[in-house]
């Protein structure tokens, strides 16, 4: 694993959460996501919790998980409104 850079571990100590809708196609580089992660492992574990693995949907796979989003509110609630499904395929 490659040595964690200060920057990356600033980028970590300054983050805050946003509301999906605001977020942009910017997004950390693979570099920066395995630091991340890395830091996301070391953390206490006392509920043997870790996960053992990770996924990253990029690209067109977040318009895919946006569909597959939509269609899961559509089989618990057939009567959803077509705009609740709308913002449920924009959360990705």
């Amino acid at each position: 694993m490659p040595a964690i850079r200060p920057a990356a571990l600033a980028s970590l100590i300054q983050r805050a959460s946003v509301p999906p809708r605001q977020l942009r196609a910017l997004a950390p580089t693979v570099e920066e996501l395995e630091h991340a992660v890395a830091a996301a492992l070391a953390a206490p574990d006392h509920g043997g919790l870790q996960p053992w693995r990770f996924l990253a949907i990029a690209g067109e796979g977040r318009a895919g998980l946006g569909d597959l989003l939509a269609e899961s509110l559509r089989h618990r609630d057939p009567a959803a409104p077509e705009e609740r499904l709308a913002l449920e395929r924009a959360r990705p």
